[in-house]
């Protein structure tokens, strides 16, 4: 059939189509609600181990997924971050002398570990010739929060070390 003959046949179409409709009688509807019950007698039952085997399945076992833990969360437990302070300040793991040198201690390490990322993330920046405008605004948002917080870090700092 060539293309001319059917798009004439597309035409005709389309012009019964908007001309007035003819109505049908139906003679007869079929819908699924004379279908009947579902014959799944197990189907929204509740699974245990039994019943996985006895329908032929074997249940799987559990994987137990292998994650390392960070290390901000590694030194979050060592300083006790994760519980209040009346805890902390009752933990019979060492004096409060003793708990606040090695707090001293594990600032020091985590300042370390934030210098290294912020001198390549700065290096990067610069090699790539990156500017600030092209980071994300909830980016920007985020170094603003970070300022304040260093700033507010240095004023504890500050009063710790006097």
């Amino acid at each position: 059939m060539s293309y001319l003959n059917s798009l004439r046949k597309y035409r005709l179409l389309n012009e019964s189509a908007d001309s007035e409709p003819q109505e049908e009688e139906l003679d007869e509807m079929s819908t699924s609600a004379g279908a009947g019950p579902y014959l799944t007698p197990n189907a929204f039952g509740e699974l245990g181990n039994d019943t996985i085997e006895m329908l032929g399945y074997k249940k799987a076992k559990k994987v137990k997924k292998n994650v390392k833990e960070s290390t901000f969360k590694k030194l979050s437990s060592e300083m006790f971050l994760e519980s209040a302070y009346h805890e902390y300040k009752k933990d019979p793991s060492g004096s409060p002398k003793a708990k606040i040198n090695h707090s001293i201690a594990e600032i020091n390490r985590g300042l370390r570990f934030m210098e290294k990322i912020v001198s390549n993330n700065v290096r990067l920046k610069q090699e790539s010739n990156v500017d600030n405008s092209m980071y994300w605004k909830s980016s920007r948002e985020n170094l603003n929060k970070i300022n304040e917080r260093l700033l507010r870090l240095s004023q504890q700092i500050k009063e710790l070390a006097s």
